[in-house]
This record gives C-alpha cells, sequence and structure tokens, in this order.
C-alpha cells in the first residue's frame, strides 16, 4: 500500500508543478543578505525545509514569501535589487520602483494609498525582543533590577522607530547606528552595552554576528504591539496581482503551520521566554 501511496503524491506533485504559473518579479532586499536569498529563489523553493537559515530571519521571510506564491500556484523567477537600509527598501516600494521585499515591514509603516499589506505573519503582542550584552559580561546578564538596567546604554537603529520607543520605555540613554553589524560592532567596541534583538534557538540564547558574541540580560525582554507583514507597491503594475497571490498562499501556509513553524525556527515563540518580566511603558 505504501508504494502506491508514494506514487500517487509524486504524480501529484509533478501536476502542481507542471501547472504552476511563471512570474517573473524584481524584488528588493538588505545587500549583505544577497548571497542567501539568491540561493532560496535559485532552487524550487517548496523543497526547503530550512527556515532557521543560519539563524537569519529575513532569509527565513524571503523562503516564506517564496513558498506561499507556489502555495497560490505560481513558480516565481526573481531578481534581487541590494539596499543598504529597511528606510530605502520602504521608499522603492512606495515609489512602485520594486513591487515588494522579501522580507517584512511592521504595520505602523503601511500606506494604503501606495502599498498593499498581506495579513500578518506575526500578530500584534507576538514580536519579542531580549536585552543582548556582551556575552563575556556575566554581571550585566545576571542583572535583576530594571533600575540598573537604566544605567546602561543602548544602542538601536536610527529609522528603527519602534525600537526606539521600546529603548525609551527601558528609561536607558541610547545612541544609533546606520545599520546592525554596527550596532554589533559599537558594543564590542565598548561604545554601547546592549542591543534589543530577537532570541535565538541556542540553548544560552546566544546570538553571534559580525564576529561578536552576545547574550541577553536573564528575565527581561520587551513585547511590540505590533505586527508584521509583507508589503507590496500599489505603484507597480504587479502589484495588485501579486497582493492578492501572496494573501492566498499565506493563508495556506498558516493553515499548514508552516508559519508559525518558520518564525519557531528562528527563535520566536520560546517556552524558554515565555515567563520573563516585560518592560512596559510607565
Amino acid at each position: 500500500m505504501l508504494q502506491p501511496l508514494i506514487l500517487l503524491l509524486f504524480l501529484l506533485s509533478c501536476c502542481i508543478s507542471a501547472n504552476a504559473k511563471t512570474i517573473e518579479l524584481t524584488l528588493g532586499h538588505y545587500g549583505e543578505h544577497i548571497a542567501a536569498v539568491q540561493k532560496i529563489f535559485a532552487t524550487p523553493c517548496e523543497d526547503n525545509q530550512d527556515y532557521y537559515q543560519n539563524n537569519n530571519q529575513v532569509a527565513m521571510e524571503s523562503l516564506i514569501f517564496c513558498q506561499a506564491l507556489v502555495a497560490a500556484g505560481f513558480r516565481p523567477v526573481v531578481k534581487i535589487k541590494p539596499y543598504p537600509i529597511q528606510h530605502r527598501l520602504h521608499l522603492e516600494i512606495n515609489k512602485g520602483n520594486i513591487v515588494s521585499a522579501g522580507l517584512t515591514f511592521w504595520s505602523h509603516q503601511y500606506n494604503n494609498e501606495v502599498s498593499y499589506q498581506s495579513q500578518p505573519l506575526v500578530a500584534k503582542g507576538q514580536f519579542e525582543k531580549g536585552l543582548y550584552v556582551i556575552a563575556a559580561n556575566k554581571a550585566q546578564q545576571d542583572l535583576t533590577q530594571l533600575a540598573s538596567i537604566k544605567q546602561l546604554i543602548g544602542v538601536t537603529n536610527q529609522t528603527w522607530l519602534n525600537d526606539i520607543k521600546a529603548h525609551k520605555c527601558i528609561g536607558s540613554p541610547i545612541i544609533t547606528a546606520t545599520s546592525f553589524p554596527q550596532m554589533f560592532r559599537m558594543i564590542a567596541a565598548g561604545r554601547a552595552d546592549y542591543l534589543l534583538t530577537t532570541f535565538s534557538m541556542h540553548p544560552d540564547l546566544a546570538q553571534a554576528h559580525h564576529g561578536v558574541k552576545l547574550k541577553p540580560i536573564k528575565n527581561f525582554k520587551v513585547v511590540f504591539d505590533d505586527s508584521l507583514h509583507f508589503l507590496v507597491s500599489r505603484q507597480h503594475p504587479q502589484g495588485k496581482h501579486l497582493a492578492e497571490a501572496l494573501n492566498k498562499g499565506l493563508s495556506i501556509l498558516n493553515h499548514n503551520g508552516k508559519i508559525k513553524q518558520a518564525y519557531q525556527a528562528v527563535g520566536f515563540y520560546l517556552d524558554k521566554t515565555k515567563n520573563w518580566q516585560t518592560i512596559t511603558c510607565q
């Protein structure tokens, strides 16, 4: 019985692939992630179950983007255009210079006049970040009082409005950087003490990027009252068609539990941090 069933599933898969319509897209993405993202779109993404993507959330989101289009009945042929920061990506989508980006944006960045917003990939109140300090500084990792954390210096990207708001709620002074790698380097150089970033799947929750290893201050986290979505340009001739296809595919992936599975792979919805104290605005 097993062999006929396998054959049936194989034939069904072939039929779906044969009936898929090719859709050619130019998407924007961060320049530093181009290699990982190009690899995702260069192979049949429906066969790729590596949602961890070397602990890379935005690469994982590109995989979900691709799989949503396949689930909707399309075979994406994608060219990636690099941009240095999210702010530029957002502007290019709003202007219609690119149809979309293979990564998510906050709902507050959505402008109904110039873009379409997909259904949420992460709902409001489900996006958490830890306060990450240099891994060698155990004293900072063991801080137990918010008053002590307020004495630290945070670093964030100057265009990350939700993160800036969270830092203000924490109450510590902040300095700004232009990129994620620069934030890590500023902590390594001692110019800042911590940054806000998502938790990892490592047993110690460590995040290692750009040659710098960080660990979270234990038992503290921030939660964002915002949701994550793909944005699609209304100004681009492919915009309406792409937005409809994405939502159709995302509904299928959500029903199958693939979206939650993908975000769990990069450190979301962790039982380990579920009961950590949430720092809120006073």
